[in-house]
């Protein structure tokens, strides 16, 4: 996972959200800060001070690969047409110079998250981007604190991909997926059996911890597309014998913690820069 995430680079806005974002738009820098969340469905850009600048469907060319698949790049060439349709509809002109956070999912492999990097110097952005793994994003956007050393869960359902992380301490401690979300739940002949794939993915990623930082999980946050569909909180409830949470932002927590992340993320290593520099 991304080296800033396990260090807890996002720990100061968990927790309270709503009330740390002016205070970390104090800290704003020269170059523009970009967060993006890339999905299959959809597109977010945002920026600290407008999370939800853009936020559109992804639509397949006539012609071209699909850009995205499963909640990765399927197609460089057309992820990268994507990104450089939504950074112009959010007019950020100096898009090619800006600090860059994207999000990812955490089950992504190195290949996958290369993909990431190759569509953004397709779209035209030639700058450092630092990745950010997707349930973490989600977790600071409901504004959880994922610092705590009580383990909390959150299953992100989104149209491509479903996973299940337990978080604790500012990381990710246990990680499951499956590449079945939204699109499988939508088909009738489908649903039951991604419901099924969904629900042992959850209790995969809860067997993975301790036995008894899986008895400290006090609920389920549900976000994504998925936490939309009434049976899949039902399911996962029946499954785990937990309380699911449902946010009213869930739809977005992940875009809303990719804005929160990336200013206090870039803030960081700037500060970290100057530093290394008077002490040359």
């Amino acid at each position: 996972m991304c080296a800033h995430c396990r260090r807890a680079a996002c720990a100061p806005v968990v927790g309270q959200y709503g009330q740390a974002m002016p205070v970390l738009l104090r800290h704003a820098i020269r170059r523009p800060t970009i967060a993006i969340d890339l999905g299959t469905a959809f597109v977010r850009v945002g920026t600290p001070s407008q999370p939800l600048a853009v936020e559109r469907t992804i639509h397949r060319r006539n012609g071209w690969p699909a850009a995205m698949v499963g909640g990765v790049v399927n197609d460089i060439d057309a992820a990268a047409a994507v990104l450089a349709d939504a950074l112009s509809e959010a007019r950020l002109t100096r898009s090619r110079r800006a600090h860059v956070l994207v999000s990812v999912p955490a089950t992504a492999t190195s290949v996958e998250r290369a993909g990431v990097h190759w569509a953004l110097r397709g779209a035209g952005v030639t700058s450092e981007a630092v990745l950010i793994e997707e349930p973490l994003a989600a977790a600071v956007g409901l504004g959880l604190d994922i610092a705590e050393a009580t383990p909390l869960l959150l299953v992100d359902v989104g149209h491509g991909i479903s996973e299940a992380a337990v978080i604790a301490h500012g990381a990710i401690q246990a990680i499951a997926g499956t590449r079945v979300g939204c699109a499988q739940l939508a088909e009738e002949a489908l649903s039951e059996r991604a419901l099924a794939l969904i629900c042992r993915t959850v209790l995969r990623a809860i067997a993975d911890v301790p036995a008894d930082a899986a008895a400290a999980i006090g609920r389920l946050h549900l976000v994504g597309g998925g936490s939309m569909i009434p049976d899949v909180a039902v399911r996962l409830s029946t499954a785990t014998g937990l309380t699911v949470h449902l946010a009213p932002d869930r739809f977005h927590a992940v875009a809303m913690g990719d804005a929160a992340c990336a200013v206090e993320t870039f803030r960081q290593r700037d500060a970290h820069r100057r530093h290394r520099t008077s002490r040359g």
